[in-house]
Order: structure tokens, then C-alpha cells, then sequence
């Protein structure tokens, strides 16, 4: 089994070395990752863990032919390190090409 895991580019962005946390439950282990690949103009990366180490169940995958407008979409993360979240949304578009952003907004004064 590969431990691939794909996040956003964005989110690794210049970093010099990542991590990876694996939740069961109630508990989080962290395991080292390496970048595998990206492409900052589609907002997309590529990392890997040690999958002999890492408790992993990978996901079925779907086929982006079957893809349509309309369709629900899912986000696991930790947006501003509020672990355990879940983002819901919606296919908008398909075989748009979309150009790198090199000007970022950064949000400031979140509050939770």
C-alpha cells in the first residue's frame, strides 16, 4: 500500500519539511512526510509517508470522467489549526485551466 496524501500547494508552500497526522479515535500520531510532486497552478501537491508505520485505509477513488457541475465535494482539514474539520461543496466547473495566484490575501484576525 502507498501512503500518498494530496493537500493543497498552498499549504506547503516553501516549507522546508512537513508532517502528517494520523487520527484514530481519540488519538493523533505524527509521521514525517516527503513531497512526492505539485503543481502550484492547479493548487495541488503530492506527499508520502511510510505506509508500513502509518495506520492507513486508503479511500476508493472515482473517476474524474464521471465527474459533473453540481456534484457534493468533501475537505478534511485543520484550516488555522482547528483539527477535525470538514468542508462541503459543490463541483462549480469543469476543464477550466486556472492560472497560478501570486498575490495571496491572507486572512487576519480570526476569531473562535
Amino acid at each position: 500500500m502507498q501512503g500518498h496524501v494530496v493537500t493543497n500547494f498552498h499549504v506547503i508552500r516553501g516549507a522546508n519539511a512537513a508532517k502528517i497526522a494520523i487520527t484514530r479515535g481519540d488519538r493523533s500520531t505524527l509521521y514525517d512526510a516527503a513531497l512526492v510532486g505539485y503543481n502550484p497552478d492547479k493548487d495541488v501537491a503530492v506527499l508520502s509517508i511510510n505506509s508500513r508505520e502509518a495506520p492507513l485505509t486508503p479511500v476508493s477513488l472515482g473517476s474524474s470522467a464521471a465527474l459533473r457541475v453540481g456534484q457534493t465535494t468533501l475537505a478534511i482539514g485543520n484550516p488555522f489549526g482547528l483539527d477535525h474539520s470538514l468542508t462541503v461543496g459543490v463541483v462549480s466547473g469543469l476543464g477550466r485551466d486556472v492560472r497560478h495566484v501570486r498575490h495571496v490575501r491572507h486572512v487576519r484576525h480570526v476569531r473562535h
